[in-house]
C-alpha cells in the first residue's frame, strides 16, 4: 500500500517538477534569479533535498482514489507473486472514486483529534510461525502517517504493539483492551486509523453465530497457543460497535486468508474487478448499526 502510495505522490512531483521547467522556459533571466519572486521556489528547493516535511505535506494532497489504490495494490502483489487479493469493507456506502486519505476531508484540528493503534506480530520464539517484517511494516505504517496525514506519537493518541523488548505486546487481552480503549476514548470528529500485520485465516463459526459464509475471519495474537484467535465478531463488538457517531475510522487488516469484513454491510473487492469497470461498493449482508 506505502509503494503505491509513494508511486503516486512522486508522479504529482515529476509532473509539477516538469510544469514548472516548461514554465521556467518563458521566465526573464532576472527572475530566475531572484527566488523570492518566484512563488513555488521552496518547492523546488525541498524536493532537491530530499522528502522534507514540504513534500510530505504535498503528498497528503495526493488524488490517487480509493480504487485506483487497490487494484495498483493488486498489481504489486502480483507482481512479486503473491496470491492475496486487495479488498475494501465499509459501514455506508462512499464513492471508490474518491482520493484516498485516512483524514476527512472536513476534519477540524481545533475539536477533533487523530488517534492510531499500531499493532505487528512476529511471533518470536515460535516454530513455523515467526515472521520478519511486521514489525517493519508498523514502523514504516507509522511514518507514513506521522509525517503525511499528521498523526500525533504522544503516548495518549498513538498506541503500538510490538512482540519486541520495547514495547507491549500484542497478546489477545492487550489488543482487545486497545481496542477498547480506543472506542471509549474516541470522540464525534475524530479520525482514527488502525493496522493490525501478522497472521490471519479462517476458523469455523462459534457456536450461535449467524454469519452466512459459516466461517469467521481471524487475526492471531503473539499468544494464540494460550489466548486463542481473534475473530472478525470480536474486533467489531470491542472496537466498531461501540464507536460514537461521528468518528472516522480506518483498519487495515494486513495478513494471509481473511477477506476480513467486520460485519460491516458494504463491500468491494478486487478479485474480479477489470480495469475500466466502475468500482461500487455493494451492499454485504444485512446492515447493523456502525459509527
Amino acid at each position: 500500500m506505502l509503494k503505491v502510495l509513494y508511486d503516486a505522490a512522486n508522479d504529482q512531483v515529476e509532473t509539477m517538477e516538469a510544469e514548472k521547467a516548461a514554465d521556467a522556459l518563458f521566465d526573464d533571466d532576472d527572475e530566475e534569479d531572484d527566488d523570492d519572486n518566484e512563488e513555488g521556489s521552496a518547492w523546488g528547493k525541498s524536493f532537491k533535498s530530499g522528502f522534507s516535511i514540504d513534500r510530505a505535506e504535498f503528498t497528503s494532497q495526493c488524488t490517487i482514489t480509493w480504487c485506483e489504490l487497490l487494484r495498483k495494490m493488486k498489481a504489486e502483489i502480483k507482481d512479486i507473486q503473491y496470491a492475496q487479493i486487495p479488498k475494501i469493507t465499509s459501514s455506508r456506502k462512499f464513492d471508490l472514486n474518491k482520493p484516498f486519505s485516512l483524514v476527512p476531508e472536513k476534519f477540524n484540528p481545533e475539536t477533533g483529534k487523530k488517534r492510531s493503534l499500531l499493532i505487528g506480530c512476529n511471533y518470536r520464539n515460535i516454530p513455523g510461525a515467526e515472521l520478519k517484517a511486521s514489525h517493519d511494516d508498523v514502523r514504516s505504517m507509522k511514518d507514513y502517517i506521522v509525517n503525511v496525514h499528521g498523526f500525533p506519537e504522544s503516548e495518549e493518541l498513538m498506541t503500538i504493539l510490538l512482540d519486541d523488548q520495547e514495547y507491549k505486546h500484542p497478546t489477545f487481552l492487550n489488543i482487545v483492551e486497545a481496542f477498547k480503549a480506543l472506542s471509549e476514548e474516541s470522540q464525534p470528529g475524530d479520525a482514527v486509523f488502525v493496522q493490525f500485520s501478522g497472521h490471519g485465516g479462517r476458523v469455523l463459526d462459534a457456536p450461535n453465530d449467524s454469519e452466512a459464509q459459516g466461517y469467521d475471519e481471524v487475526v492471531v495474537p503473539c499468544d494464540y497457543k494460550v489466548s486463542g484467535l481473534i475473530r472478525d465478531t470480536l474486533i467489531f463488538k470491542t472496537l466498531l460497535a461501540p464507536m460514537r457517531y461521528g468518528v472516522t475510522v480506518t483498519v487495515m487488516i494486513d495478513c494471509c486468508d481473511t477477506g476480513m469484513v467486520m460485519e460491516l454491510p458494504y463491500s468491494w473487492s478486487t478479485k474480479s474487478a477489470v480495469d475500466g469497470t466502475v468500482a461500487k461498493v455493494s451492499a454485504y449482508q444485512t446492515p447493523v448499526r456502525c459509527p
